[in-house]
């Protein structure tokens, strides 16, 4: 009996401690983890606007990134209310895959 006392003490101490460094790591933690902050910091982003009819693409800054060939009139009402309210993509992946879905 002595031995099983031992052994459930052991393994009460062994999980307070990996539950109080987990819950220290997890609830005390002051700054998102690295691997988020950066991801988002290295995407860019882009605002889709309606330049004479047809759907453009600018940076941030204001500048022309790309012109494009799909006609404003030609979108769905839910997606030209988006760019009328200033759509902003995030990365050239999500940029690039709005494009082609509305292209020709």
């Amino acid at each position: 009996m002595r031995k099983f006392s031992y052994a459930v003490g052991l393994f009460s101490v062994v999980f307070l401690l990996a539950f109080g460094f987990y819950a220290s790591y997890r609830f005390f933690s002051a700054e998102p983890p690295k691997s988020m902050e950066t991801e988002n910091s290295l995407e860019p982003t882009f605002e889709i606007r309606e330049d004479e009819g047809m759907v453009t693409v600018y940076t941030p800054d204001g500048k022309l990134y790309e012109t494009t060939e799909i006609l404003y009139a030609s979108l769905p009402e839910q997606v030209r209310q988006k760019i009328r309210d200033g759509y902003v993509i995030r990365g050239k992946q999500r940029l690039y895959g709005f494009l082609e879905n509305y292209s020709s």
